[in-house]
């Protein structure tokens, strides 16, 4: 086994997070590799990573309750994933204090990110979800009819 390749694949998904770590270890001993001792693979973390987001366990309800109480912090880490923005890092901001301390903000060379690619993708999935669930039409969003009649020709939208 290439222990450098594989603790490099687990420090890219989840930025040395302890229990992330463990979990996702636990996850290839016990659900990918239990009927077999072969080494354990990239693959195999990628694997993994994919059990654990479709996991719901403490730590992951803990992020999700820590975001909704705080729509402070919702909103942040909200313009950061959604939306794409740049944030510049200020430990001094509250928010950006309460975002590090809950372990959901991390500094980088760019500002401030998301802490892992795990935290990434729950909390994407999340914010996605919740989106859809709200929004009572989604249809609402489908600006087609706007510029398209039902016969596939084109609106014309200059008014003479």
């Amino acid at each position: 086994m290439n222990w450098d390749t594989y603790s490099e694949e687990l420090y890219f998904f989840t930025n040395g997070y302890p229990y992330l770590v463990s979990r996702l270890c636990q996850i290839i001993d016990e659900k990918i590799n239990k009927d077999c001792k072969k080494p354990w693979t990239k693959e195999d973390v990628k694997k993994a990573v994919k059990i654990i987001n479709e996991e719901a366990n403490t730590l992951f309800e803990s992020i999700v309750k820590n975001l909704e109480n705080n729509n402070e912090l919702y909103d942040l880490t909200k313009r950061i994933l959604i939306h794409g923005e740049q944030i510049i890092f200020n430990p001094l901001d509250p928010i950006i204090s309460v975002g590090l301390t809950y372990g959901i903000l991390k500094k980088s060379k760019d500002g401030v990110e998301i802490s892992n690619k795990i935290f990434e993708e729950i909390i994407y999935n999340y914010m996605i979800s919740k989106i859809r669930t709200v929004t009572k039409n989604i249809s609402l969003y489908n600006t087609k009819s706007s510029f398209i009649k039902e016969n596939g020709e084109a609106l014309s939208i200059m008014k003479y």
